[in-house]
């Protein structure tokens, strides 16, 4: 799995070849890392999966567990992911190929409700 600094492309070898996609966060997510958006910076071809996987490892265990189920693997039944407002189902996250100014939206479940 390609590796994905949050943030900067500091130490990237290419710069040039880097895209960068915003990821907004919502919900409990929002809370844990106490921001309502964060650019990243990908390599070519990196998949929604991958930049999970990476921001996941970024922000610690309790964003972890709001990402990924029990296994540590598979997404949580209960997060919606989107990429360009579009809903990315989880059986096709790992296909879903990331491009420069992709917007992806974290949705955690909300609680409450009427």
């Amino acid at each position: 799995m390609k590796k994905i600094k949050a943030e900067s492309c500091e130490n990237a070898i290419d710069r040039e070849t880097l895209s960068t996609v915003r990821v907004l966060d919502f919900g409990a997510i929002r809370a844990i890392i106490q921001k309502a958006e964060e650019e990243v910076a990908c390599p070519p071809d990196t998949t929604a999966y991958e930049l999970l996987r990476t921001l996941a490892d970024n922000h610690g265990e309790i964003f972890q567990g709001e990402i990924f189920a029990a296994d540590g693997e598979s997404l949580r039944e209960d997060l919606t992911v989107t990429v360009n407002e579009a809903v990315v189902r989880h059986a096709i996250i790992n296909e879903t190929i990331l491009k420069s100014s992709d917007v992806i939206a974290l949705l955690p479940i909300f609680p409450g409700g009427g």
